[in-house]
């Protein structure tokens, strides 16, 4: 694994940011960007959820313990329950990468002290679906002060 940062910004529905961050399911699965097992978020990194519709702001965190990398089938039976998404959802999100799909690897994030932020807090910089990764200082100045 390469060095890990200090945070990571991840578009993601509000209902599926809100069972992560209010419920029992806190293990977040997605498929990198490119075909590698090799991140650099690791233990300890911030993970903070970015509402892809409605505030189109941040609106909650959570902290990764543990990072791990496995094909939809054996996340499944691992984690069961607490996958962020049921078996359906994660069969039509793994149909939108039919290319190798049972062997591509997702990347795992085991995730602890989740919080719903009280407010959305506006993010002005630019946003993709692979996420965007943050430095403390790029942090403080958005979520820091704010919540």
């Amino acid at each position: 694994m390469s060095e890990s940062v200090f945070g990571v910004v991840y578009p993601l529905a509000k209902k599926y940011i809100v069972r992560i961050l209010k419920g029992k399911r806190n293990i977040y699965a997605k498929y990198q960007p490119h075909r590698t097992q090799v991140t650099r978020v690791g233990p300890g990194t911030k993970v903070i959820f970015y509402e892809t519709k409605g505030s189109k702001s941040l609106i909650g965190e959570a902290v990764v313990r543990q990072v791990d990398f496995m094909i939809p089938d054996e996340a499944l039976k691992m984690f069961g329950g607490r996958l962020f998404i049921d078996r359906e959802e994660l069969e039509r999100y793994a149909g939108r990468f039919p290319t190798n799909r049972e062997k591509k690897p997702l990347m795992i994030l085991d995730l602890d002290s989740p919080r719903l932020y009280e407010k959305p807090v506006r993010w002005s910089l630019g946003m993709t679906m692979a996420g965007r990764y943050i430095s403390e200082e790029e942090y403080n100045q958005f979520v820091g002060l704010k919540v």
